[in-house]
């Protein structure tokens, strides 16, 4: 009887180590699938940062072509002024 009570306590202990393999290689399983998506957040991360400052240097070149625009406005009223004196 205390022969059958100790296989029983074995065969409970395997099954408790077998669970334990079982749940390292799922933590190990999850760990991974937290690095990869980590991984995809950095890059997510600096592809915004990417386009945060493209869209700033485009924020600057359009202000820069509003400015010359305006420019080219008040140059091309003064061209008006000047060449309607010598109206025929």
């Amino acid at each position: 009887m205390i022969d059958q009570e100790v296989q029983n306590i074995m065969k409970e202990l395997l099954i408790v180590a077998d669970g334990m393999t079982s749940s390292k290689h799922l933590g190990e399983n999850v760990l991974a699938k937290v690095e990869n998506i980590s991984a995809i957040v950095e890059e997510t991360a600096a592809g915004s940062e990417e386009i945060s400052s493209s869209t700033a240097e485009q924020l600057v070149a359009i202000e820069r072509v509003v400015k010359k625009v305006s420019d080219l406005r008040q140059r091309t009223n003064e061209l008006y002024v000047k060449i309607s004196r010598f109206k025929l």
